[in-house]
């Protein structure tokens, strides 16, 4: 939903002389931001499912078919905030 709005403000605000470019700037880092979100959530579900189910059920092979993903999700979730946010 966020995105969607960033979307579709953020080329307007963009036209505006009297918007400052720095909000532009932010607006535009931020539509970025939750794009990466929603590109990087798709398909989980599934993993977060199996793995709370392997936590629940002490089920260490369903954890450990998921290291790699859960790995590849850390990283990039990492990957999407601001240096001095990590």
């Amino acid at each position: 939903m966020a995105n969607a709005i960033l979307n579709v403000v953020v080329p307007i605000i963009a036209k505006i002389p009297l918007v400052n470019p720095k909000v532009i700037q932010i607006a535009s880092d931020m539509e970025k931001l939750t794009q990466k979100i929603i590109d990087n959530s798709s398909g989980r579900e599934k993993v977060i499912q199996d793995v709370k189910a392997g936590l629940v059920n002490a089920d260490v092979s369903k954890l450990k078919a998921h290291t790699g993903e859960l790995q590849k999700v850390t990283k990039t979730l990492k990957a999407a905030l601001p240096s001095d946010i990590r």
